[in-house]
C-alpha cells in the first residue's frame, strides 16, 4: 500500500501533455493502484484511504483515459470527499495533462469544429469547453 510520504514530487513525474499523456504511466509513477472493474453507471471510483482508483471496465480506452486522468486529479489534490467542487477541480487538473495548448492551436488551424477537435485530442467536448473557459 502506498504511504502518503512516499509519493513522488511533481518534478519527478512524467512531463508529457496532450495526446502523448499516458495516465496509466502517471498513476504508476505516483504508486496509485488502478483497478479495472464493473461499476454500474460510474466511470471511476476514488478510494483515498487505499490510494486506489477503480476504473469502469466496460467503457472504451478513450473514456478510461479521461476517467483515470480525473482520478489522478483527485489523488494529487488530496480529495477525500465526492463534492461537486472536487469534481470540478479534478476536471481542471485532468485537462492540464490531457490538453497540450500547441496541439490544440494546430487543430484550430484546420477546423473550428469543437466536436472534431475534442475527438482528435481524445477528450470530451465538455472538457475542451472547460479548458477554453480557463485560457480565455
Amino acid at each position: 500500500m502506498q504511504q502518503i510520504g512516499a509519493r513522488k514530487s511533481p518534478a519527478q513525474l512524467t512531463s508529457l501533455r496532450g495526446t502523448g499523456y499516458d495516465p496509466w504511466e502517471h498513476a504508476e509513477e505516483l504508486d496509485l493502484q488502478v483497478l479495472d472493474r464493473p461499476l454500474g453507471t460510474e466511470k471511476y471510483l476514488w478510494l483515498p484511504d487505499h490510494f486506489t482508483l477503480v476504473i469502469q471496465s466496460c467503457i472504451g480506452h478513450a473514456r478510461q483515459r479521461i476517467a483515470l486522468a480525473r482520478g489522478i486529479g483527485h489523488a494529487q489534490l488530496g480529495h477525500r470527499k465526492n463534492w461537486r467542487k472536487h469534481k470540478r477541480q479534478a476536471d481542471e487538473y485532468a485537462i492540464t495533462n490531457l490538453i497540450d495548448h500547441e496541439e490544440l492551436q494546430e487543430l484550430e488551424q484546420v477546423s473550428d469544429d469543437r466536436q472534431w477537435i475534442s475527438k482528435e485530442l481524445g477528450i470530451t467536448r465538455r472538457l475542451l469547453e472547460v479548458y477554453l473557459r480557463q485560457v480565455c
